[in-house]
């Protein structure tokens, strides 16, 4: 009777211990540090609404926010090219609480809008850049007038917040100076690596068009000679690659950029068709917030055609490049479209 209560005993106390035991053999809570979540790092793109959902999983002790405003729209040609547009600002919050799975107010506005890009941490108190809920936020591009290359967006009222925060302002568009005929390149966007850089000028003398401007710490856009008539590469990425190439003359529109690259200039033309547009500045990738190349300057035209219009800007942020001037009898070009806002929720578990 003895041993038959012990093992009563025995028999009880393994029972106790197996809730636990099988909690511990379950897939979750996994090795992330959020109950019921897989580890890893994931990342979620913003694009447009004026709300959006916490994502399930969200780690307010480890994570980023990160936001790039719209760039300016480049301006058409009239008597000379168009200036361009600039690019929009950058900022990264650290480490924001926010609400797993609640409604949250955001601003995302399109190219050319002026309008900032912002998140919230609720629906309320989430009007403007530096309302008294918003956790991360930049300015937006100003559009090109004329001649006159777009204002960068600066960090005034930006905002920033957590130990390891980033406020970046944005290029200016390039203005022309000197006259000249075709359109120029739009200003690349910045990002986690460093500012934007500067489209090229018209050629001075020339039909030749600038290159759009480098995103993210990348390199100027290319100008092309005096008196030339085939337009410039536009800028590459941080790493040194992705510039869209230039049109030689009579040879249709400027090579796309890559990677957050700036689009090639396009064409100038003596033949009627063969101006070319602008190339479309490049997206960079997820990793560098798909900040964008500046879009290239449109090529001008020698004849009683139609010039090319300037290229749009690229990813998130980069400024249109300028329209081309009327010029032997023919039409002017349009100035390229700068590229909307984004916002990046990256979190780690």
């Amino acid at each position: 009777m003895r041993r038959r209560s012990i093992l009563r005993g025995l028999f009880a106390a393994l029972l106790l211990c197996a809730p636990a035991a099988a909690q511990i053999s379950l897939p979750y809570p996994g090795p992330g540090l959020v109950a019921g979540c897989p580890g890893g790092t994931f990342s979620v793109f913003i694009t447009s609404g004026t709300t959006t959902t916490v994502p399930h999983c969200w780690n307010s002790a480890n994570n980023t926010i990160e936001v790039i405003g719209p760039g300016g729209n480049g301006a058409a040609g009239a008597s000379f090219g168009g200036g361009s547009g600039a690019s929009g600002g950058y900022s990264k919050s650290v480490n924001q609480a926010l609400t797993a799975d609640a409604t949250i107010g955001v601003s995302v506005p399109s190219g050319g809008s002026g309008t900032a890009v912002w998140i919230c941490n609720s629906t309320s108190n989430c009007a403007s850049i530096n309302d008294t809920a918003v956790v991360a936020s930049a300015n937006a591009a100003g559009n090109a007038s004329g001649t006159t290359g777009g204002t960068a967006a600066s960090t005034t009222n930006a905002v920033a917040l957590g130990t390891g925060n980033v406020k970046r302002a944005g290029t200016a568009g390039t203005s022309n100076t000197g006259n000249w005929q075709a359109g120029n390149g739009g200003a690349g966007a910045p990002g986690p690596n460093g500012l934007g850089a500067a489209g090229g000028s018209g050629a001075t003398g020339g039909a030749g068009a600038g290159g759009g401007g480098g995103a993210d710490n990348g390199s100027a856009g290319g100008t092309p000679a005096s008196s030339s008539n085939d337009s410039a590469n536009g800028g590459n990425n941080n790493a040194a690659t992705g510039g869209g190439t230039g049109a030689a003359l009579n040879a249709g529109a400027g090579g796309a950029g890559s990677a957050g690259g700036g689009g090639g200039g396009g064409a100038a033309c003596t033949v009627a068709g063969n101006c070319g547009n602008g190339g479309q500045g490049g997206q960079s990738s997820d990793a560098n917030v798909r900040a964008g190349g500046g879009g290239g300057g449109g090529g001008g035209a020698n004849t009683s055609t139609t010039s090319g219009n300037g290229g749009n800007g690229g990813g998130c942020g980069g400024g249109g490049g300028g329209g081309p001037a009327a010029a032997g009898g023919g039409s002017a070009g349009s100035g390229g479209s700068g590229a909307p806002a984004c916002i990046k929720l990256t979190y780690t578990n």
